[in-house]
């Protein structure tokens, strides 16, 4: 509660602490005219995401090159040539996912434009003439669709039968957004490129439809950056930054991860490994992204895994040794740090190596009881070995985590029947199969995306973005 200077008499020094709680609710304050609120929301939302043009790929006539990172190495443009734009979206300041909770009818999205001398000539991200904005903006939201694959747009949630897709980024998390454009031919003076992280409180088809009238709430920006290209050499005029350079490259990693690029997360890493040995997370997710090219994987979303079986390797042993290798440079490192030691564990029990499985992944359920994952694996574990009454133990700490954990409802089912406790064993099944996904869903989501291209292209895990071209000169 910071201080604030008031007209009061029950103070002498004329300061209180401020109750008032900003939060980033647009919404009420507009509604009401509240302008003081509305404000403070403005401002306590500003710099809350980072945007960063990492990477740049250039296609002049049949010639491809990629230039990664920028500002780190000497590149040239010219007019004509087709520039596709690597924009790492961070969410650094939020608490929460963005969008949060309720995802369906909240909005934001990224707004792009290149321009040059003579004006704008590529925009992706804008809103029409009645305030709607663009199908073909990268958005940071979900679809929601009913069971006859209708589009869900106003909150409507107990109609939900799926997700289409879900482009939230978690706390802490970065995301890859793509643009590509071609220079034009008569080009002129600099390319300019802004890129605007965009939020409104809530999308226009549902404060239309509570409104009763078309009304238009306001957008606020949580960054936004401004990048300029020459026309011809663009020079690296100082040495990069290391410390900030190995961050721009570990950012770059997570983002690749969550497009399932394995190969090209991998390598990312291993530029923040030369950067700094000592950093441990650069092993970490180094070897993730090693071994995640050996196992059945689905998109992270945030509301976990999804409806998985733990047993997903696809692999020899032999191939996760690459990844066990980066785990324990880590490990020289920080011989406890639980995070490295988790994945060592999920690795061990993918190579069929139970014993010291359980033996890693004890310890790090010991460091945090509280890690759901941690609780799966260990209980999966004991599960392999059908030590049934140990795998039901840890499957039921991680329904205490969260109740609705359909991973550990399906363990559970088979465990409590091993055990001859049936009543336990159908209680479980009867969770598992009200919450796990209906494997209809996917006939039901291909009917839905292919009726609606930008639908299909954010299912889509790697995608480019085209926009509107606004001026041709």
């Amino acid at each position: 509660m910071p201080p604030v200077n008031v007209v009061t008499t029950g103070n002498s020094d004329h300061y209180l602490s401020s109750h008032r709680f900003v939060g980033a609710n647009t919404a009420i304050p507009t509604y009401y005219d509240y302008r003081n609120q509305l404000e403070s929301v403005r401002r306590f939302m500003n710099d809350k995401m980072s945007i960063d043009l990492f990477a740049i790929t250039r296609k002049s006539g049949a010639k491809v090159t990629t230039i990664v990172p920028v500002g780190a190495e000497t590149f040239e443009i010219r007019p004509g040539d087709e520039l596709t734009i690597d924009l790492v979206v961070q969410n650094k300041g939020i608490g929460h996912s963005l969008v949060p909770e309720q995802r369906d009818f909240y909005e934001s999205w990224v707004e792009f434009s290149a321009a040059d001398q003579a004006g704008i000539f590529f925009h992706s991200g804008g809103l029409d003439s009645k305030g709607y904005l663009s199908p073909e903006a990268h958005s940071f939201t979900n679809r929601l669709i009913d069971r006859d694959g209708k589009s869900l747009l106003k909150h409507q949630i107990w109609h939900t039968r799926l997700k289409t897709y879900d482009n939230t980024i978690m706390p802490g998390k970065s995301q890859l957004v793509r643009y590509r454009f071609q220079v034009p031919r008569d080009a002129r003076g600099l390319i300019r490129i802004e890129t605007r992280i965009n939020y409104r409180r809530f999308r226009k088809d549902y404060t239309d439809f509570v409104l009763g009238a078309p009304l238009d709430y306001p957008v606020f920006q949580l960054a936004e950056s401004s990048n300029q290209l020459k026309l011809g050499k663009n020079r690296t005029t100082t040495q990069p930054d290391q410390d900030q350079l190995r961050l721009r490259w570990n950012n770059y990693g997570i983002a690749l991860l969550g497009e399932q690029q394995w190969w090209r997360a991998e390598e990312a890493f291993s530029h923040t490994n030369e950067i700094d040995a000592s950093y441990v997370d650069g092993y970490v997710n180094q070897a993730i992204a090693e071994y995640s090219k050996w196992t059945e994987n689905r998109k992270q979303i945030t509301d976990g895994q999804g409806v998985l079986s733990l047993d997903n390797a696809n692999a020899a042993p032999e191939k996760f040794e690459a990844a066990l290798g980066m785990l324990e440079k880590a490990l020289q490192v920080n011989p406890a740090y639980a995070r490295a030691l988790y994945y060592k564990g999920v690795i061990l029990r993918l190579q069929g190596n139970l014993d010291n499985a359980f033996s890693v992944l004890t310890e790090v359920v010991r460091q945090f009881p509280g890690f759901l994952q941690g609780r799966e694996e260990l209980g999966y574990v004991f599960y392999l070995q059908k030590n049934f009454s140990s795998s039901v133990n840890e499957f039921e700490a991680a329904k205490a985590i969260n109740p609705d954990d359909v991973t550990a409802c399906y363990y559970l089912s088979i465990g409590y029947a091993a055990l001859g406790k049936p009543d336990l064993a159908r209680a479980n099944a009867q969770l598992y199969a009200e919450h796990r996904d209906d494997p209809n869903n996917f006939a039901l989501n291909l009917t839905f995306v292919k009726k609606r291209s930008d639908e299909a292209r954010e299912l889509t895990p790697y995608h480019v973005h085209g926009g509107a071209e606004l001026a041709n000169h």
